[in-house]
């Protein structure tokens, strides 16, 4: 088996920690490694670091490689532009299909977390063994609150036990909800968080790119003959100039209708915006995260992500407040991820340089 992690993101929800050269999957959000070196934790014990495989920005290539020094430097593809997720997992698969056609691959995004690993890595397994029965194998989680910041996976009948696990048909995927929706989601066992992780036959999942995006596979196919890692860049540029930036929901998964799902307790969750992290780090909502140089009186479930610079806080509560070397965020917890707003406003303004 071998893995494929996205890790092309600036991070813009986490900003101003996350910035455009130094992006959150480089950041130790969670724990004492960044977000990337635990996505790679998480799976060597069934995955050789040899058969890992990374996507990510041009300039983020040897920041990775740097933080995951066992991941061979060709292994680490680079974006020379934004691809899009379907075009940039694509050439990731034809890489992998050139080395080992009979193989399975696991999909993965380098921003997430995992609280149940051991699980994770038994589920890994077991559907990798089944993945030649279906388009892929997408694995999803049951809710643990009402959110509206994550996209839902319908699950229909079983297809196959594994056990403990089982294999569902997959219904239908639902964006992020509005809160009414979201709260008849949490009621019903039928819905699942969608990770976005998945499970692939290699065989079977270069059939679905040639079926559903054939006009992308064209594309891949033309970097065979470079596909050693000091010529790859070049043509990728060459040859998908000008490309529509797709994601890989639209482009394969809405319109495969054989794609299965395996439901998890994983303790999963996205690190994609400051009030997720807070939840992630103090699940029950009641206490105070800091991280760096903080004082506080009568301060309450608020996230405080200091530099070298104290943070003395007074009587505040459910405040996200992050200093960095040129820039002091504060949000509402309940609005922080509206800081893609910020950002937009920061553009508008001229202000690139905080990016």
């Amino acid at each position: 088996m071998y893995a494929l992690i996205m890790a092309g993101g600036s991070g813009t929800r986490l900003w101003p920690k996350s910035r455009k050269n130094s992006p959150k999957q480089l950041h130790p959000f969670v724990g004492d490694k960044t977000l990337i070196q635990n996505t790679v934790s998480r799976i060597k014990d069934i995955i050789s670091e040899k058969d890992i495989f990374i996507i990510t920005n041009k300039s983020y290539v040897h920041k990775i490689k740097a933080q995951l020094p066992a991941v061979p430097i060709e292994n680490i593809l680079a974006e020379p532009f934004a691809l899009g997720t379907a075009a940039a997992i694509a050439i990731g698969t034809k890489k992998i299909q050139s080395i080992d056609p009979n193989s399975e691959i696991l999909m993965l995004w380098a921003d997430q977390s995992i609280e149940d690993e051991e699980l994770f890595r038994k589920i890994v397994i077991k559907s990798a063994n089944a993945s030649k029965n279906y388009d892929g194998i997408i694995i999803g989680v049951k809710p643990t609150f009402p959110s509206t910041e994550f996209g839902y996976i319908k699950i229909g009948n079983i297809k196959e036990d594994l056990g403990d696990e089982k294999i569902y048909k997959l219904d239908k995927f639902v964006e992020k909800p509005d809160s009414t929706t979201a709260q008849k989601f949490f009621d019903s066992w039928e819905y699942l968080w969608n990770t976005g992780i998945s499970i692939w036959n290699t065989t079977k999942l270069v059939e679905t790119f040639k079926k559903y995006t054939p006009e992308i596979w064209t594309k891949v196919e033309k970097l065979e003959k470079f596909l050693d890692h000091d010529k790859i860049t070049g043509a990728i540029e060459n040859i998908f100039k000008g490309i529509e930036p797709i994601p890989i929901d639209y482009a394969i998964y809405e319109r495969s209708n054989n794609l299965a799902v395996v439901p998890a307790d994983l303790g999963w969750s996205d690190v994609g915006t400051w009030s997720v992290l807070k939840d992630i780090l103090t699940p029950n909502n009641e206490s105070n995260v800091v991280k760096g140089k903080h004082i506080g009186i009568e301060t309450e479930n608020s996230l405080i992500y200091s530099g070298e610079r104290l943070i003395a806080t007074v009587g505040v509560k459910d405040l996200i407040i992050v200093d960095t070397e040129d820039v002091v965020f504060i949000a509402d917890k309940s609005k922080a991820h509206k800081v893609k707003q910020m950002i937009e406003k920061l553009k508008a303004e001229n202000k690139t340089e905080y990016l």
